[in-house]
């Protein structure tokens, strides 16, 4: 859903929507589409978000046998 926060795998680098800190490719963070966002998981636990981990975040971390 578009009002989500999700746990995700950065794709580009960006910078945190709050502290404008730097988001380096690969690092995690905390994104919604609607309205459009992108926080770093420091600002994101200061910030209490309940957030879900998405599909991407999940393949990346899956336990491998």
């Amino acid at each position: 859903m578009r009002s989500r926060h999700y746990l995700t795998i950065v794709s580009r680098a960006a910078c945190c929507n709050r502290c404008g800190g730097s988001l380096r490719d690969g690092a995690e963070c905390v994104y919604r589409h609607t309205p459009r966002e992108i926080l770093c998981v420091a600002c994101d636990d200061s910030e209490q978000i309940h957030h879900r981990p998405s599909m991407r975040w999940e393949r990346r971390n899956r336990k491998r046998n």
